[in-house]
This record gives C-alpha cells, sequence and structure tokens, in this order.
C-alpha cells in the first residue's frame, strides 16, 4: 500500500479542516493523489444507514478525497444530497452472482485505495472482492445491533477481512465484541452525520401548513421507521389499545406512522389489530414520506418504541427540530434522550409502561413539551458535531493508511 503524504491545506477551503490536522494525499510512484474511496451500499432507497453513506459522500473533501460511490440496487432517495456524478456505478437487475462480476469489474477498473461499505450484503461483497482491486484498505459499517442470523454466525470469521469495522452506537459494538467476537481494535465508534441546517425548529406556518397537508387536529404521536418487527408498531399499536380499553385516550389523538412496509407480515399484522381494537380513527399508516422534517413539524411527539437500533437518526433529527421524543431503552443507549428533560424513557418491549409512557406525555402540558423539545435541540447540538463525525471518518482513513497491515490482510 502506498504511504500517505502530509502537507498543507488551504483551511479555508477545506470543509472538514481544523487547526492542527493536515490533509494527506496517496503518493504513488512519485506522484501525489486523492486518496480514492469506494463506496458499496446495498441501494439508496429511503432509510438510515442509506442516508449516512449519501452525507459521506457528499462532505468527504474533494482536496483530499476521490470518492466513487456504487449501489447494488437502482432506486436512488438520495439525488438531491449527492453530487451529479454520484451514484457512479448502479447494478440494475441480476442475481448476487451478476451483482459480484459487475462489481468486481468495477473495482478492478477503479484500484480504489480504501473501500468502505454498508450494511451486512455489502459487507460480505467487499470483503469477498476486495483483492480485484489490488490490496486497498477494507472498512465495513454495521448500522443495527441485531443481524440476520445468517451474517451474525459468519461476522467475527469475516471481520479477519476488514482492517476496521465502523458502528454507530456502543450497544453495536456490544454485540459485535459479546456475540461475534470481533476483535476490539478493529470495532470502531463513530456517530451518524446529521444536516443540522437542515433539520430547525419549524416556524408556526410550517407547522400549521404540514398539519393540514396530513389532515391532523389533535394530539399527534409520530412514528418514523420502516414498517418491521425491529420498530415495533405493533407495540404502539397494543400500547393505544390499552389506553382506550381505559377510557384514557382520547378521540382526537393520532398515531402517524410513516415508512415504507419491510416486513409485509408485520403489515398485516398492523391492520388486523387495528381493526380488531377499532383503532383505526386514531392511527395514520403515511406509508414513505420523503419530507422527514414535514413530519417533525406535525409532531406533537416523536415516539420510537424499537426492539433494538444502532444509532437510530430519526431520534437525533426529531430533538434537532425541537420536538420532544418517547424512546424505548433500546433506542435510547447512546442517551439521545434525557429522561424527564428532554422526553421520557421507557423498558423496551413492554406494553404496559409503554401505554404509561403515553399517558404521560398526553399529560404534559403543551409548555412543557415545547421546553423539552427545546432542551432536546440543545442536547443533540451539543453532542452530535456533524464535523466531528466526518473528521473521524477522515482521521480513521488516514490512520489506517499510514499503519502497518495486519497479517493476511
Amino acid at each position: 500500500m502506498p504511504g500517505v503524504n502530509r502537507g498543507a491545506c488551504n483551511y479555508g477551503t477545506c470543509s472538514c479542516s481544523r487547526p492542527g490536522s493536515e490533509p494527506s494525499w496517496i503518493e504513488t510512484g512519485g506522484r501525489m493523489e486523492r486518496i480514492k474511496v469506494f463506496y458499496i451500499i446495498n441501494s439508496l432507497t429511503l432509510g438510515g444507514a442509506e442516508r449516512q453513506m449519501a452525507e459521506l459522500v457528499r462532505r468527504l473533501p474533494r482536496e483530499r478525497f476521490q470518492p466513487v460511490l456504487c449501489s447494488l440496487g437502482g432506486e436512488n432517495a438520495y439525488a438531491h444530497l449527492l453530487p451529479g456524478d454520484q451514484p457512479r456505478y448502479v447494478v440494475r437487475g441480476g442475481g448476487r452472482l451478476e451483482v459480484l462480476r459487475r462489481v468486481g469489474r468495477w473495482l478492478a477498473a477503479e484500484r480504489p485505495h480504501v473501500i468502505h461499505s454498508f450494511m451486512e450484503w455489502s459487507n460480505l461483497v467487499a470483503r469477498m472482492l476486495a483483492h480485484r482491486a489490488g490490496r486497498p484498505l477494507v472498512v465495513t459499517s454495521v448500522r443495527s445491533r441485531v443481524m440476520r442470523p445468517d451474517y451474525a454466525l459468519v461476522e467475527g470469521l469475516l471481520s479477519r477481512r476488514s482492517d476496521a469495522v465502523v458502528v454507530n452506537s456502543v450497544g453495536t459494538r456490544q454485540e459485535l465484541l459479546r456475540i461475534q467476537r470481533v476483535p476490539a481494535r478493529k470495532v470502531v465508534v463513530i456517530g451518524n452525520i446529521i444536516d443540522f441546517d437542515r433539520f430547525t425548529p419549524p416556524s408556526g406556518r410550517e407547522r400549521q401548513e404540514a398539519r393540514r397537508q396530513l389532515g391532523l387536529d389533535g394530539t399527534t404521536f409520530v412514528l418514523p421507521g420502516r414498517i418491521s418487527v425491529s420498530k415495533h408498531q405493533l407495540g404502539l399499536v397494543l400500547a393505544a389499545a390499552r389506553l382506550k380499553r381505559r377510557g384514557r385516550l382520547p378521540d382526537d389523538v393520532r398515531f402517524l406512522l410513516a415508512g415504507r412496509v419491510y416486513n409485509p407480515s408485520v403489515q398485516r399484522t398492523l391492520q388486523g389489530l387495528l381493526r380488531w381494537h377499532g383503532l383505526q380513527g386514531h392511527f395514520i399508516l403515511a406509508g414513505v414520506v420523503s419530507g422527514a422534517r414535514q413530519l417533525y413539524a406535525a409532531a406533537d411527539w416523536v415516539v420510537l418504541p424499537s426492539l433494538y437500533e444502532g444509532l437510530p437518526n430519526a431520534a437525533i433529527e426529531a430533538h434537532a427540530c425541537c420536538r420532544p421524543l418517547l424512546v424505548s431503552r433500546a433506542a435510547n443507549l447512546d442517551g439521545i434522550v434525557a429522561p424527564g428533560e428532554t422526553g421520557l424513557e421507557f423498558p423496551t418491549g413492554r406494553v404496559g409502561p409503554l401505554a404509561e409512557a403515553l399517558q404521560r406525555a398526553l399529560q404534559t402540558s403543551p409548555q412543557q413539551a415545547v421546553r423539552m423539545g427545546e432542551a432536546g435541540r440543545r442536547r443533540v447540538l451539543d453532542r452530535f458535531d456533524p464535523q466531528a463525525a466526518l473528521q473521524q471518518v477522515v482521521d480513521l482513513y488516514e490512520r489506517l493508511l499510514a499503519g502497518p497491515r495486519e497479517p493476511g490482510r
């Protein structure tokens, strides 16, 4: 692997530079060239990992790096964020063998210095095909605490082919160490990159318009996230049903579920439960909503009853928009919410405590809810600096390029 040469940078034009840090280029055959990073992701459909990939490619300083994005699926929900020349490569159609054939050919042509993949299938592709690019560094990213069983069984073994495994949550790191037995020296925690210029407190007019478009009137709880086992929409329905049986669910309360259907069986069960408990009038199944900020503008509370999470973008974004949160303990392992100060936390997977948290939220005065949301914004602005997260990624690339390679890598 060519060495890293540290040189001078025009601090005023480098989007992630800071006093005391210096840029690096690759020295190859006496020539200086930018570090080429080949990014691989399953697709660019709406989702937390996909948004993080788009933010990283968008923000990576071009003075020092040359990003090349490869999507293993045709959908692109982030064309508005990505540079016009990205993704450079897209796999459209074909089975998994065809994916391997095409990506292998592209890697051989690009010969990047670093391959950085997001999500399980992409991580497997990166590890299998890295040799086609010569001997690049391989950085894989794990974004969720619970892997598919087939990947979970081999992650510890396959981690030998990664120079680093990036996670965004201390909970994910703990599971990789404890269950998959990934070596601790390889696991690096780097938080999400959140665009705080985009996620800002909505004006009164924006809130009114968002609620009008979504047909909302009374107190509204928004659950943003794909319809799935992990997001636990079913638990929210059961908690609402408990409140209704006890006569504690006002007629004008609405629960807005926004996200694509990831588990069709969960969607069918959800619809059946709504009919069984007579909650159709309380729940709005909005499907995919492209404007996340509109959801937060319309919400009185944002609720995340997740059974497991990495670092939930929705929680940070909602707080950035001054919305108080109701979160399960699993969704708050990284301390996004300060219980009682910026929102409420309840035990994971338990319907009773979730119902109690909903009732407490309904009993909270609008003025107190506003104060909690404002405290939430101050908290995430202080704890989740997007420039710091980007700099951590840059530092990781440079440290790995400058250091010795492990035997077998």
